[in-house]
């Protein structure tokens, strides 16, 4: 629904007190909206694609001149890419499908901080991928928050939603049924998931 991909049945969407009317992931996007989907195979690479075409495509209008694909842009900014988020790839033109899954997830997140959005929605972030590529990616969401941008992250793992959540929203079949702010009470696992299932739970 933020995105415009699917209809909403109730409410509205407000970025910056604004309400926004969006139809469309172009509209997302001029909206200040970037997206990282937990279905990272199917939905967030362009498998067949190169590193840096998968880095750069959503930014993809900077890099052209009347008409003409300004290279040399494109891959400078893809390498630096590369080594801000120290992504394991044999270069810029290797298929994104051919890198770990750790390293499939920095490219899609570069993609989004070479678009710049002011909103980052990262849904399931370290699904598939191994403990020192979770470290890396968690690092990676602190730094994008503390430059000033608005970080949602959507997980089914609580130990995660503790560690890097702010706030917490528990969602029960699609009803919200609370938050739980960070900084006054630490959340605790059972609280999160007695609001989730709607009873008491105890691990």
């Amino acid at each position: 629904c933020l995105l415009g991909i699917e209809d909403m049945d109730s409410g509205e969407i407000s970025i910056n007190n604004q309400k926004q009317h969006i139809t469309s992931i172009s509209r997302a996007m001029d909206c200040g909206l970037g997206y990282l989907p937990a279905d990272r195979k199917n939905l967030g690479i362009l498998g067949p694609m190169t590193v840096k075409e998968n880095m750069t495509i959503a930014n993809l209008g900077s890099y052209l001149s009347a008409g003409f694909l300004k290279k040399e842009a494109e891959i400078k900014d893809a390498e630096a890419q590369i080594t801000l988020l120290n992504t394991k790839t044999p270069t810029i033109d290797h298929r994104v499908e051919n890198l770990s899954g750790g390293n499939q997830q920095k490219v899609i997140i570069s993609r989004w901080l070479l678009k710049k959005p002011n909103i980052y929605i990262f849904a399931e972030p370290t699904r598939g991928i191994d403990v020192g590529a979770k470290a890396e990616i968690y690092k990676i969401i602190r730094d994008v928050a503390n430059g000033g941008n608005a970080v949602v992250m959507i997980s089914s793992e609580l130990p995660e939603i503790i560690g890097m959540s702010d706030r917490i929203m528990v969602m029960n079949e699609g009803v919200i049924e609370g938050f739980l702010d960070q900084h006054t009470n630490p959340a605790t696992e059972e609280e999160i998931l007695s609001m989730a299932v709607g009873h008491e739970y105890v691990l």
